[in-house]
């Protein structure tokens, strides 16, 4: 099955980095995913986390079936993917959506570290001090992940979220605020996935209950056909 929502996706990340077996053999492949889901209208829910779970696919690890027949590890396998599925015009949409998505990740994981400032004033119990944290950890780790094309912003942003104690550098205060930031982020990134791969419909998730309600939209010169015939 694949997620529609992000605490499905992120459960399935736990499965991914938990279970004692190939990956291939108990998760779905997304190049066939995606081939089938564009076909099938009534499939479409699914293209969201195919279209992302291949964009955090290295692009030279093809899906094979000796695969599936390998000696269980304590390492978990690598992701791979039918990449020889996928048409021309689905890479090339594919290769712009990972590429919005990525642009649009750090520059919005990085605006929240570029507004502090050394000094700023913070409440610490009922006196004012002045706030210490230095954010310079966190934009280190932040630059280290741009060196893959294949990067997984919502893992990043998981692991920033589930950090056991305060954030590099940050006070108690000030990593709250910052895991406030993450976890709109990573429900951001998400909820745009449809937008970044051009799906023609964008998603709005539920705040209660964790369900996503599809919105397509009927082109423009529908609409003025439409209105042409009704007149």
């Amino acid at each position: 099955m694949w997620p529609q929502t992000l605490a499905e996706w992120n459960l399935r990340r736990i499965e991914l980095d938990t279970i004692p077996q190939s990956i291939d053999a108990t998760h779905p492949e997304p190049g066939a995913a995606i081939v089938f889901a564009l076909k099938h209208r009534d499939a479409r829910a699914l293209l969201p986390a195919a279209f992302y779970q291949l964009a955090i696919t290295r692009e030279e690890i093809d899906w094979l079936p000796e695969r599936l027949a390998r000696v269980t590890v304590p390492v978990v396998p690598p992701l791979a993917a039918r990449w020889t599925l996928l048409d021309a015009a689905t890479m090339r949409r594919f290769t712009r959506g990972r590429s919005a998505l990525l642009a649009h990740y750090f520059a919005h994981i990085k605006a929240k570290f570029q507004s502090s400032r050394l000094g700023r004033p913070a409440l610490h119990g009922a006196a004012v001090e002045w706030c210490k944290c230095d954010y310079a950890q966190l934009r280190i780790w932040v630059n280290l992940a741009r060196r893959g094309k294949g990067y997984d912003c919502l893992r990043g942003l998981g692991e920033l979220i589930e950090w056991p104690e305060n954030l590099p550098g940050l006070c108690e205060g000030c990593s709250e605020k910052n895991r406030a930031h993450f976890r709109g982020l990573q429900q951001e990134v998400w909820n745009k996935l449809p937008e970044f791969f051009e799906l023609g419909w964008k998603r709005a998730e539920a705040a209660l209950g964790g369900h996503d309600f599809f919105i397509s939209f009927i082109p423009y010169p529908f609409l003025v056909s439409l209105a042409v015939c009704i007149k």
